[in-house]
Order: C-alpha cells, then structure tokens, then sequence
C-alpha cells in the first residue's frame, strides 16, 4: 500500500472542508465517513481521532431522529477499530434518543438500524430484543406507504442480522401490503421489495418483481418520470446479475431522457445516474461519455438554478469514482455554492484515498486552490 504523507493526503484535505458544512448531522456524517476511509487503509489511530469530534457535534443535534442516527453511525465505526466498550456506550445513548421519536416510520427504521449495531458489536439478544421493538411500531403506522417502506427496511436489518427467515415473513406481509398501493409510489415499493428478495439470496423472486415494476413504468405517461423509473430498474438488473435486461431497459431510458430539455437540471441528473449504471455494468468508457454530457447539460443550467451546484457535485464526485481525479477536482472547483463544493471535494478525497493512489502536484495544487474557499 503507498501511503500518503500526512497533511497531503486527500483525507487531510477532507477534514479542512468539513467547516463549510452547515448543520450538524451532515458535518457528522462527513467525518464518520473519513474515519471509516482511515480504517479501510489501515490508520485506526487517525480515525479514534476523529470520532470524538464526530460525537461532540452528535451532541449538539437537537432533533431526536437525526441525533440518534448519528450516534448510530459513530458507533458503528468504534465497532470497526474495535473499541466495542465506547461503542456499547455510544449506542445506549443513540437507543434514548430513539425512544423519543414521534414518528413511527421513522422510529422503526431508527431503532432498526440501531439494532444492526448491537449484531455487529456481538450484543446478538439485545439486537434481537430491538429489532422486535421496531417490527410492532412498524406494525403501528397507519400510512399504508409508509408501513410497508418501514417494514422493508427492517426486514433488511433482519437480513444483517442473520435472521432471513424473519426478514422472508416481513417481505410477504409488504408484498400483500403493497397490492393495496394504486398510485405512482407503487413502483418506488416494487422496487425496494425486489432489493430486499435480492439480499436473501431469492434473485428469481426479485426478477419477477422486477418485471412488474417494469410493465407499471413503461405505462407512466409522464417522459421525466418513465426515464427515472427505467433507469432505476436498470441497475436494479444490474444487481441481481441480468445485464442483457439492464442494457436493454438503460436503451430505453436514453431515448427518453434525450427528449428532455437542456435547460432542465433533471436531464443532467438523469444522464448522470446512467452513467453510474453503465459503470457498475463495466462500460468504464461509456459511463464516461455519458458523465461528459451530463456535465456538458449542468454547465448550461442558469446560475440562479437551485439545482446546478448538487448536480454539479455529484458529477464531480462520480468523476472520481471512475479514477477521474483530476476531471473531479476541476468540476468541484467551478462550482459556486461553498458547501456543495465542500461535500464534492470530500467525496472525491474519500474516493481518493480508498484508491491507494499518490496525489501528484498539480492535483494538490487544485485541492488547495478549493480549500481557500473554506478557510
């Protein structure tokens, strides 16, 4: 492994352009995030000193969701340097914070997501404990979307957590449930069920749901959301290792996306999603060209458009996930917006370092450049 020097490093450069994030549980998320990269490359010393940090701005989220979330997650990266005491204690406090919240959706998914932590900390009983606490509230919400998206995810914890028999009899109750569903939102739980068959091993399952998620997007009038939904469902097949389906379906998708306007950000957004199914098919190439063009569209939009400076930014980052470094760093530093800019530049310097790949002069130089904007 080449190691970077340190204060050079792309993950150096992260930590400085986490003070231009503005709220709390986003700066969070940012720093759980570079810790886990210093974990992947073998620095657990550079990632304990991180997540202090991370748990003083945890402590300063006043809403109960997104403090427990937060925990949750610095937990989840004590688990990974093996600090399981600090965990435990940081997870009891994400539990409390649960407790508190209004909604049931959200309070099963929160305390769902909690109980995975426990799994991986070795707390097996008291995750199983959580994870039925979560499946009766969920059992409790009376949107019927919202019911089923909840049930969906905690079947998915269920899965982490070692128990797909449990997550197998949820994914049938959601199934029945989602039948009930006539509306635009059918297909949004199509699409999550046929995920959720997919984690447990059942591809034939998730296949012919697929397949009828499919047949409800080719029936959507509405061209911008037929070509969301076909690209969504593409790299869905991509998952569950139909490619020739995933192929055919993104064919389908650019045709209409084409018919969008250039003007409109969802044209940028929809090109770039593509290129990222193109990628995960293995057409490095093509998902290139067509990030290009997604980039060509994003540059032409209005500045006054709310929407230019996030696509922007999740250009850049796609950028580096093609090992597009340089292309990366320059589109992060056109944009305007200080904190979609901070975000690109943290996504490609995590990308960055997972790559093992020196950081030349001029790149450093550009990260610099973006860094003063910061500081």
């Amino acid at each position: 492994m080449r190691k970077l020097s340190d204060g050079e490093s792309p993950l150096a450069f992260a930590i400085l352009a986490i003070q231009a994030l503005n709220f709390n549980d986003v700066k969070v998320d940012a720093l759980v995030n570079i810790a886990g990269k210093y974990v992947e490359v073998g620095e657990k010393e550079k990632a304990l000193e991180i997540l202090p940090q991370a748990l003083n701005l945890a402590g300063r989220i006043k809403n109960d969701g997104e403090k427990s979330r937060a925990l949750n997650s610095i937990a989840g990266k004590y688990v990974e340097v093996g600090e399981i005491e600090k965990a435990l204690e940081v997870l009891s406090k994400a539990l409390k914070c649960a407790g508190r919240i209004q909604f049931n959706g959200e309070k099963a998914r929160t305390l769902g997501s909690i109980a995975c932590k426990y799994t991986k900390a070795g707390e097996k009983d008291k995750a199983s404990e959580i994870l039925s606490q979560a499946l009766n509230i969920a059992e409790k919400e009376e949107g019927t979307l919202d019911k089923i998206d909840a049930l969906a995810d905690i079947a998915g914890y269920y899965v982490e957590a070692g128990e797909a028999d449990k997550a197998d009899g949820i994914l049938i109750q959601t199934i029945i449930e989602a039948s009930t569903i006539h509306n635009a939102d059918k297909n949004d739980v199509l699409i999550s069920m046929a995920s959720k068959r997919a984690e447990l091993g059942d591809k034939d399952s998730a296949s012919r749901i697929l397949s009828s998620a499919l047949e409800l997007a080719s029936s959507i009038p509405v061209t911008e959301s037929k070509a969301s939904d076909l690209i969504t469902l593409s790299g869905k097949y991509v998952e569950i290792g139909e490619k020739e389906k995933a192929t055919e379906i993104l064919l389908q998708a650019l045709k209409l996306v084409g018919k969008l306007k250039d003007w409109n950000a969802s044209k940028a957004w929809r090109l770039s999603e593509m290129s990222y199914v193109y990628k995960e098919l293995g057409e490095r190439e093509k998902a290139t060209e067509t990030l290009s063009q997604a980039l060509g569209i994003a540059n032409k939009l209005e500045e006054e458009d709310i929407d230019k400076p996030d696509v922007l930014a999740d250009i850049a980052v796609k950028y580096s996930e093609y090992g597009k470094y340089e292309q990366a760093l320059n589109v992060a530093k056109a944009i305007e917006f200080v904190e979609c800019k901070a975000k690109a530049l943290i996504g490609i310097a995590c990308n960055w370092e997972e790559s093992r790949q020196k950081v030349d002069e001029k790149a450093k130089k550009i990260f610099r450049e973006i860094i003063k904007d910061f500081v």
